[in-house]
């Protein structure tokens, strides 16, 4: 998936959420596998975090 498609199911996502018309709003259980389904995506793109203090390190 490609970064800015991920990035846009992650706010078209988010805001559903809070754009929910249910009553009593979205259930926890509801919200949190959403955003976990959401954020999952870009995480994956993301470097480690030896990666990242590798690139941070070449840097400095």
């Amino acid at each position: 998936m490609a970064a800015g498609a991920a990035a846009a199911m992650t706010v078209l996502t988010l805001g559903a959420l809070r754009d929910s018309s249910e009553p009593g709003g979205v259930g926890t259980t509801t919200a949190c596998r959403s955003i976990n389904e959401a954020v999952d995506p870009p995480g994956s793109l993301a470097p480690t975090l030896a990666e990242a203090a590798r690139t941070a390190s070449m840097k400095a």
